[in-house]
């Protein structure tokens, strides 16, 4: 089974929630309405620490903007990724080899009756697991980063962390 990331970490510099509108404001309405997909932010943030190449991401980017729902997998065609990449469907195809091999992606045989095999299912089930690993060590940095942030920041952390030292 398939999970989606459905965790967000606040942050100061960014607005809660405020829907489509937001969105529209930033992109206008004519180009959302040809589509947008959700990247969860860590894995643009954790692209280094995953050991993602920039092309191997603009990959898995372009099988997730094909993830509708988190019960079906994706399934473009190593053609259609390679186009809208201006890369060879070879290219792609070691892209693809290197992305699985590192246990990112599983392929999975995708077969259409009367019409034999079509393009692979992509199984993101690796990366989604990779991220939720990574996410406990990018929170606590994060949470750092707002107490540091906070009115005394740095001094009353050091404080309050001398204060349990003491306290043991």
């Amino acid at each position: 089974m398939v999970e989606i990331i459905d965790s967000e970490v606040e942050s100061p510099d960014r607005p809660k929630k405020e829907g489509q509108q937001a969105s529209s404001k930033k992109w206008g309405k004519a180009v959302l309405g040809l589509g947008f997909c959700v990247i969860p932010s860590l894995l643009l943030r954790g692209q280094a620490r995953l050991g993602i190449s920039p092309v191997q991401l603009v990959i898995l980017l372009h099988i997730i903007d094909h993830w509708w729902y988190a019960e079906q997998l994706p399934f473009p065609s190593k053609a259609s990724i390679a186009s809208r990449c201006n890369l060879s469907p070879r290219q792609v195809q070691r892209y693809l080899t290197e992305l699985e091999d590192r246990g990112y992606i599983k392929r999975v045989d995708r077969f259409v009756d009367h019409k034999g095999q079509q393009s692979n299912y992509y199984d993101l089930t690796g990366l989604v697991a990779q991220l939720k690993k990574l996410e406990p060590e990018f929170s606590s940095v994060e949470e750092l980063r707002k107490a540091v942030a906070k009115r005394g920041g740095l001094t009353a952390l050091q404080q309050g962390k001398s204060d349990q030292k003491a306290a043991s």
